[in-house]
């Protein structure tokens, strides 16, 4: 019989302290410089958020897609054919995608190479971010891998 862990036991061993974490974390977002991107030049607006308060005052939702293919060749052909999809059904296309990434992105990296693979596509090199973001609506400061701190 497993028996239950008490809420102490749960973090394991030599995790940051959280605080210090979200504090590191929000600096760096404060110290990103945004760029117009494809989605802001094609909604007139300066970022997702603003997008998304106008379609709310205009009483319209949003119509966002959640997205995670094995690989980005075909992420891209999907997010085609979906836009492609609903214009040819006179319908309107979605106002922004989510890519649904891989979670070995998360683990520490010395994890991640013998980790099992899952089917989405993940941000392993700087060239795979770069790839990901010309068209997505909220610019970020780059792979979320860059900023991975190891268990000390």
């Amino acid at each position: 019989m497993i028996s239950a862990l008490s809420r102490d036991e749960l973090p394991p061993p030599g995790l940051l302290d959280w605080r210090e974490v979200l504090g590191e974390g929000m600096a760096v977002g404060r110290a990103v410089k945004r760029r117009r991107t494809a989605f802001h030049r094609l909604r007139g607006v300066a970022s997702q958020h603003d997008w998304a308060l106008g379609r709310r005052a205009a009483g319209r939702s949003l119509f966002m897609v959640n997205i995670g293919m094995p690989d980005w060749t075909l992420t891209k052909a999907a997010l085609h054919e979906i836009w492609f999809r609903l214009e040819e059904a006179g319908l309107t296309p979605p106002d922004s995608y989510d890519p649904i990434l891989e979670r070995r992105m998360g683990l520490p990296a010395k994890m991640r190479e013998t980790a099992p693979q899952e089917t989405e596509p993940a941000l392993w090199t700087e060239s795979d971010w770069i790839e990901l973001r010309p068209d997505s609506a909220d610019p970020a400061p780059g792979p979320p891998h860059r900023l991975a701190r190891e268990f000390r």
